[in-house]
């Protein structure tokens, strides 16, 4: 396995205890890359006849990983960096939706777009 002073840094654990969860680690990668997709998926499916299906995906996935940002302060309340890496992002897009609802949804599909074209 290979060993990562930053790594070890970041979770506060030792070479033996990484080696331990690597596999959970790997799965974790996956599990928040999915989680990626499924907000860009639903920002490709706004603009056309899914708008619904791409908002709900979009929702879903935000509040799923605003969910696991909750779980990791509940359980490791030390590690508030790693809480507000993984939850801020979807929470302000929460929270932009709940105020701005469709307008929002539209201006980041633009920008999206944008990112994609450039």
């Amino acid at each position: 396995m290979d060993e990562s002073k930053s790594a070890q840094n970041i979770w506060n654990e030792n070479t033996d205890e990484a080696a331990k969860f690597k596999l959970s680690f790997f799965n974790q990668g996956f599990y928040n890359l999915f989680l990626a997709i499924g907000v860009f998926v639903g920002i490709y499916l706004l603009p056309g006849e899914l708008e619904l299906a791409g908002k709900t995906l979009i929702l879903f996935c935000c509040y799923s990983m605003l969910a696991a940002s909750i779980v990791l302060f509940i359980s490791k309340p030390g590690m508030l960096r790693g809480v507000f890496i993984q939850g801020l992002c979807p929470l302000v897009a929460i929270v932009c939706n709940l105020f701005w609802g469709k307008f929002f949804m539209a201006k980041m599909c633009v920008a999206a777009i944008n990112i994609i074209h450039s």
